[in-house]
């Protein structure tokens, strides 16, 4: 018998509904990425590994340097900028003086807030002068920015001293600075308008040096015979023995040396070479013992010839009368 089509269409929804009888495993459902998270799930940690999974973004210039500085250089940076912030509007306010003085004031007082302070002065070299005038000259105190700290006009005061010849000064970050000085080295005294005075090799006046502690150097007489005291000075260092005798050297003419010994004897020089006519007198010494004389004027300016002038009560040596007289 042919069945009704109602009746076929029930046997297959029937069949449908039995269950077949090989089993399957079930397919797991997948969520979308951007579905909304179950209940009870831990979102802090899917977070974090989303975002570890994100590429970084590069980093600026900026944020580079901030991580390489120091906390203290970062603060000096903020106080740099925000300096210059200010600055930069008073520029544009036609406030150019008034900028000047905010912008190099408040980064002076930003390095020294930040450690950048004097602490520490230190002085070697000296022997004569007093610390304390070395400290004024340099015209700082401890406190004080060491940006604000010029070593080269602070040399410069240093050098001015009568008794500093030379200076070197250094500044060291954070805190210190280091003062190291040469003082003049008396040569010689030099007789100025009837006054006396002491001199380096250079012909520099110490103004602050005591003539009497220094009475057994060397005299110089004469209109500029303190600028060639080095002259006068090589001369006697090439004889020392003979340089003892000496008690002044008088400039003639500002061109040459007179040179008066403890006796009372004037040795005249020549102007040119006078070395060689000094070299010339002490193998004439050392021969003829002539210092010892009652010599008054030993005249040296002629190379071919020596003149000399005895004192007015020098005994004259005669020949001795044969018996045949």
């Amino acid at each position: 018998m042919s069945k009704s089509p109602t009746e076929s269409s029930k046997a297959k929804a029937t069949a449908k509904e039995t269950p077949s009888k090989r089993t399957t495993r079930a397919k797991p459902k997948l969520r979308k990425i951007n579905s909304k998270p179950a209940a009870g799930e831990n979102t802090d940690r899917k977070k974090s590994i989303c975002k570890a999974a994100q590429p970084r973004r590069p980093m600026g210039g900026l944020q580079r340097l901030a991580r390489r500085l120091p906390l203290r250089s970062l603060a000096i940076l903020g106080a740099v900028t925000a300096t210059i912030s200010a600055g930069h509007w008073l520029w544009r306010s036609n406030h150019v003086e008034a900028a000047k003085i905010v912008i190099v004031e408040e980064v002076y007082a930003a390095t020294a807030d930040a450690g950048f302070a004097v602490a520490r002065i230190r002085v070697t070299g000296h022997e004569v002068i007093e610390e304390e005038a070395v400290y004024a000259a340099l015209e700082t105190e401890r406190g004080d920015p060491m940006l604000r700290f010029d070593p080269g006009e602070a040399r410069a005061r240093v050098e001015a001293l009568p008794w500093i010849e030379q200076a070197i000064i250094q500044r060291r970050l954070p805190d210190q600075i280091l003062v190291k000085v040469e003082e003049r080295c008396p040569m010689a005294l030099w007789q100025s308008q009837g006054t006396w005075q002491v001199i380096d090799r250079n012909g520099t006046v110490i103004k602050d040096a005591d003539v009497r502690l220094f009475r057994n150097l060397p005299k110089l007489v004469g209109e500029g015979a303190e600028a060639h005291v080095a002259e006068f000075l090589s001369l006697t260092e090439k004889q020392p023995k003979l340089a003892q005798y000496v008690y002044a050297a008088i400039r003639v003419g500002k061109r040459r040396w007179n040179l008066r010994l403890h006796s009372g004897i004037d040795v005249r020089l020549p102007e040119n070479d006078p070395i060689s006519a000094w070299e010339r007198l002490a193998r004439i010494e050392a021969v003829a013992d002539l210092l010892s004389r009652n010599v008054k004027v030993i005249d040296l300016r002629r190379p071919d010839r020596l003149l000399l002038r005895l004192a007015p009560d020098a005994e004259i040596l005669r020949p001795v009368p044969s018996q045949e007289t």
